[in-house]
């Protein structure tokens, strides 16, 4: 990618963390919190009374701004304003990002600071932080080196990414929308028992013959069984994380709890990082066929 015309800038030299306190005028207002944000959208849009507030909840924000959560930037807790905020109050932890430089757009420097590489420095500065948790401070961010193109150019990329942003999002509520419906149509079919039978018709409620077993009535000709009557249970291994080499972007796909935990779907085909046929011979790793079923047996279950 060529660069010819971008300019380099301390991110502070474009943005400033502003801290405005919020007048409370209404009964009601809206108060977002940390975990109400969420890779790009404020997820809490709910009144509440103006009553007995925590101290917390004091920053006013307005269409445009970026909130910025301090706290594990890993964790993608942050989010564009693109509406109107007039009643909304922000958490402390939530730093309130402003442009203060016409050179900059707003949906650009949303894309800056919440780009992959960007969290990943901010998440390791984060650690070397001593507290209770991994935070971040605005200098810490302020003080990163950023490359910026024009200002048209930075309009057209940023278009790019925004529209390329919804297309994921009605994708992921499409996904949603049938993993509902599959998980309405397991309980139809295998908790109540009425899949089609012969004629088409809801088994159970047609009359569909019934038998005891351990777990109660099933239907005639099912069985009890586990798991491994229909399958095998095998477990995963970890190669060992004090070498590095073992580790790498191209190689044996490998997954971990947290690769389960951070993918958006029911699908999944490799993590974050991939390991070496070194490391696979290293450890008691076993490569899984397609179709395989992988389940967390730890924190978070499933």
């Amino acid at each position: 990618m060529s660069y010819n015309g971008w300019k380099e800038y301390r991110l502070d030299e474009l943005v400033e963390s502003v801290s405005v306190k919020h007048e409370f005028k209404k009964d009601k207002i809206i108060l977002v919190n940390t975990s109400d944000v969420l890779e790009g959208k404020v997820l809490n849009h709910e009144y509440v009374k103006n009553k007995n507030l925590k101290g917390q909840f004091k920053k006013s924000f307005i269409k445009g701004d970026i909130l910025y959560s301090e706290i594990r930037p890993k964790n993608k807790r942050f989010a564009f304003v693109d509406f109107d905020a007039k009643d909304y109050v922000a958490s402390t932890k939530l730093m309130v990002l402003r442009r203060k430089n016409a050179n900059i757009d707003n949906r650009y420097l949303y894309y800056v600071v919440t780009n992959e590489r960007f969290i990943s420095i901010l998440q390791n500065l984060a650690e070397t932080r001593s507290g209770t948790f991994p935070q971040i401070t605005f200098n810490e961010l302020g003080m990163q080196k950023v490359k910026i193109p024009k200002l048209k150019e930075q309009k057209a990329i940023a278009h790019i990414l925004s529209t390329l942003d919804e297309k994921i999002e009605v994708n992921n509520r499409i996904n949603k929308t049938l993993e509902n419906m599959a998980q309405a149509i397991f309980k139809h079919w295998f908790v109540d028992f009425e899949f089609p039978n012969e004629e088409g018709e809801p088994y159970k409620s047609s009359g569909g013959e019934m038998v005891e077993s351990e777990l109660g009535m099933i239907p005639k000709g099912w069985e009890v069984g586990t798991i491994q009557d229909i399958g095998d249970v095998v477990g995963g291994a970890t190669p060992s994380r004090k070498i590095d080499k073992y580790f790498v972007e191209k190689g044996i796909p490998w997954i971990t709890p947290k690769d389960l935990s951070e993918n958006k779907n029911m699908f999944i085909s490799r993590g974050a990082l991939d390991i070496t046929e070194e490391a696979y011979k290293s450890t008691s790793v076993k490569k899984m066929p397609k179709g395989t079923v992988l389940f967390s047996s730890r924190a978070p279950i499933g």
